[in-house]
């Protein structure tokens, strides 16, 4: 059997090992320009009084936003060594089946990524809170990702954490699939589907549950104590839930697979 048609997991970390200290001065350029960025606006806001739900004691938003802008940004750039044409001959030079080379990606780009990101932002979070208390005499309490934010109706940010690496699949599918502008086209077409699919579901959900003027239905009424919306109300939640943690991320990365290996092809 040829090598690379056979799973090695000792592969894959030589390829994380070569994500991680290939020449990746971009990525190190970006981070440094959004802590600064981040600063100047902590401090921008520690010279404000702060209220209850103000920053710089509630870094959520910052949290959040950093995440998903950094994280897709990541992501949708994983696959631009295959797509660019004057190195493409060496990534596919790399011994190394197309589930191991996908699987490194997902784990550099998802697991190895938030785990960065966590450390970045409590470095950020350390400093921000020091410069503010020198400063201004304003501090905020140690950074939790695992404490309950009232901003997130009592969600951690490191359920967010944990939504980033469910949905992120999508741009690591979108930077397989488009070779130039991965993150833009990538976000227009999650745009796109994410509207068809609400529209679908509100139409749907319109026929089903709405008085149809002078149709078949408009005799039906369906009242919040039936067991019909009872079972509705709790069967959605699982089937929410199953969607976003199982069923999107093993989509998402199934067609990154196929994709990937006829690109390469």
């Amino acid at each position: 059997m040829h090598p690379t048609k056979s799973f090695d997991i000792n592969r894959i970390g030589l390829l994380i090992k070569k994500e991680l200290f290939y020449q990746r001065r971009a990525p190190w350029v970006i981070v440094g320009a959004v802590f600064i960025v981040l600063m100047v606006f902590h401090l921008l806001m520690a010279s404000e009084a702060p209220g209850e739900n103000d920053l710089p004691s509630n870094h959520v938003i910052f949290y959040i936003l950093t995440l998903v802008f950094l994280g897709t940004i990541f992501t949708s750039a994983a696959f631009n060594e295959l797509n660019n044409k004057s190195e493409a001959h060496h990534y596919l030079s790399i011994p190394a089946s197309h589930l191991e080379k996908l699987i490194s990606k997902w784990l550099v780009t998802g697991v190895l990524f938030i785990l960065a990101f966590n450390i970045f932002y409590w470095i950020y979070a350390m400093f921000s809170n020091v410069l503010s208390s020198f400063f201004f005499d304003v501090s905020a309490d140690m950074w939790n990702p695992f404490e309950p934010r009232q901003q997130l109706n009592g969600f951690t940010p490191f359920f967010i954490s944990k939504f980033y690496l469910a949905t992120h699949t999508v741009y690591l599918a979108g930077a397989v699939y488009f070779r130039k502008f991965a993150y833009f086209k990538t976000m227009i077409a999650q745009t796109v589907i994410t509207v068809l699919v609400l529209g679908t579901i509100a139409s749907v959900g319109y026929l089903f549950f709405r008085d149809l003027p002078n149709g078949n239905l408009a005799h039906i009424q369906i009242t919040q104590d039936s067991h019909f919306v009872k079972a509705i109300g709790d069967v959605l939640p699982t089937i929410g839930k199953l969607m976003l943690w199982i069923v999107l991320p093993l989509w998402m990365l199934s067609f990154s697979y196929f994709k990937l290996k006829e690109t390469e092809v």
